[in-house]
């Protein structure tokens, strides 16, 4: 009778097989998952610049001026406040009269730039 089982040297090839494809998968994962978050971060910039906008036409909060900081703007993006995602990768927002941030705090961990938004022409700027 033969005996049951796989011998090591298949087991081996197997083990190969799953780290090649691992190490071909990583690199792609972390680049979708650099570019979810920079798509995240452009769009809470654009929230921010549409509540700048609305804050600085209304004449009872703005008066003609866009506000200093997102508590001043009632901009809130989570429970937590101005941050979003999980550490080390995640996005903290800004916001001023000139411009809005969206900034990778921990910059020498995770190689995500960093995001401005000018509140006048509404472009964004990136930085690495």
């Amino acid at each position: 009778m033969k005996p049951r089982g796989f011998t090591m040297v298949e087991m081996m090839i197997t083990l190969v097989i799953i780290l090649v494809l691992a190490a071909v998968a990583f690199p792609a994962y972390s680049y979708y998952v650099k570019r979810a978050r920079q798509a995240e971060a452009t769009t809470a910039l654009g929230d921010i610049r549409a509540a700048q906008l609305l804050f600085k036409q209304d004449m009872r909060q703005g008066n003609g001026q866009f506000a200093q900081s997102l508590d001043e703007l009632g901009w809130k993006l989570s429970e937590t406040g101005a941050t979003m995602g999980k550490g080390p990768a995640y996005y903290t927002y800004s916001t001023n009269q000139n411009f809005s941030a969206a900034i990778t705090p921990h910059a020498d961990t995770v190689r995500d730039p960093a995001l401005y938004l000018d509140h006048g022409s509404g472009s964004i700027r990136t930085y690495n």
